[in-house]
């Protein structure tokens, strides 16, 4: 018998990089309307791809600390072992695994 586990995939963020962009296209049309440009090596646009960029990355990160926090989205040895812990279950040290390898050549070679 078999038993299928299924990860939920959070996202708590919800915006990335391209709807921080489109976001901040929009407050720049709202609130600066002179400012017309949407040339990408313009200094005012590469600002706002420089902190929608840092946007993305703070949402990522969020990401990840929430899927990180919970017992069942949790990925990272490092962070399952104390949620066990408190649960009153002792996880084992982590040891690398041995294999036993048996090699048969199928062909002689000439030295």
């Amino acid at each position: 018998m078999t038993t299928t586990i299924t990860i939920p995939d959070y996202k708590y963020a919800g915006m990335y990089y391209p709807d921080y962009y489109l976001e901040a296209m929009r407050e720049l049309q709202k609130n600066l309307p002179q400012f017309s440009t949407t040339d990408k090596d313009d200094p005012m646009m590469e600002l706002i791809s420089f902190i929608v960029f840092s946007f993305h990355l703070q949402s990522g990160q969020l990401d990840n600390v929430a899927m990180e926090s919970m017992i069942e989205t949790v990925r990272r040895r490092t962070c399952a072992a104390p949620m066990l812990r408190r649960l009153g279950w002792d996880m084992a040290l982590a040891t690398p695994a041995e294999v036993d390898i048996l090699l048969q050549l199928s062909q002689v070679f000439a030295t």
